[in-house]
């Protein structure tokens, strides 16, 4: 037995809305429709706005589809929160500009 009950997939969601996060869409257990998926932990795409640096959902590893959106005003401001963190969790670069991406990842 892992130990993880039914509730786990759904953890990250419930502690990201209880310390500020909203849930922007998914967050829900799933049911997949085929027979052989069942009696699995499933949880739909989860997208998180209002997230905070210090957010455990942001500073510890998520092990499901959870994406937190975080705001930032400077480019700097992004790299130095980016690189701000003992874990090499992974990140994302979202932009129009494909030099500017490169150059950001880069850092």
């Amino acid at each position: 037995s892992s130990g993880i009950n039914a509730e786990w997939p759904l953890r990250p969601g419930e502690g990201a809305r209880a310390q500020g996060a909203q849930v922007l869409c998914g967050g829900g257990a799933v049911t997949p429709e085929d027979p052989e998926l069942a009696g699995g932990l499933y949880i739909a795409p989860t997208v998180l706005g209002g997230c905070t640096d210090d957010m455990t959902v942001v500073c510890e590893e998520v092990f499901g589809p959870v994406l937190s959106i975080l705001i930032f005003d400077t480019e700097e401001e992004a790299i130095a929160r980016a690189n701000d963190t003992p874990f090499g969790l992974g990140g994302a670069v979202c932009t129009e500009n494909l030099s500017r991406s490169y150059r950001v990842i880069s850092k």
